[in-house]
């Protein structure tokens, strides 16, 4: 099966919306925004990856690079929105993706890269906490360092 990691093109905003529709499936649909998608497009510092196979987009993540004063000027990068299509979870697709975007953030001299991910239960995700906690830490990603902290600036999140 052929398989290509790639940045997002500008025809792909369906797909990474029906992908990101999986995280909150009994949410809101995702707004079909094409200004806001032409902006992210043009950003340097915003990177969406997608992994396309045969023909077929099935995995997508955001990378964001933030420029910084601290650590020599070098910058942090954060992950978002990192999905994987339910029917493809589990084949090691969103393991490839993620070592690219680690290898973008290497590229861009970043310091480090941090996410987050749930701590609670969450009834539309298909994987549990600790499923998606483990894979994470596959990676090589810590959880025994930092403390992540949220604060939801709006009712509908």
């Amino acid at each position: 099966m052929a398989e290509k990691i790639r940045r997002v093109e500008e025809n792909d905003l369906d797909d990474v919306l029906r992908l990101c529709g999986q995280l909150k499936p009994d949410g809101p649909p995702e707004k079909r925004d094409t200004a806001l998608w032409e902006e992210i497009l043009a950003d340097p510092n915003q990177q969406i990856l997608v992994v396309e196979q045969e023909g077929q987009i099935v995995a997508t993540c955001a990378l964001v690079l933030i420029k910084n004063l601290t650590r020599g000027g070098r910058p942090a990068a954060y992950l978002e929105n990192v999905v994987v299509d339910n029917s493809k979870r589990g084949m090691g697709i969103g393991k490839r993706m993620l070592k690219k975007a680690i290898a973008i953030a290497r590229e861009h001299n970043c310091y480090k890269i941090f996410l987050l991910t749930g701590t609670i239960h969450n009834e539309f995700l298909a994987q549990n906490i600790e499923e998606r906690h483990k894979f994470y830490r596959a990676l090589g990603f810590r959880d025994d360092i930092k403390t992540g902290f949220v604060f939801y600036l709006a009712d509908d999140i």
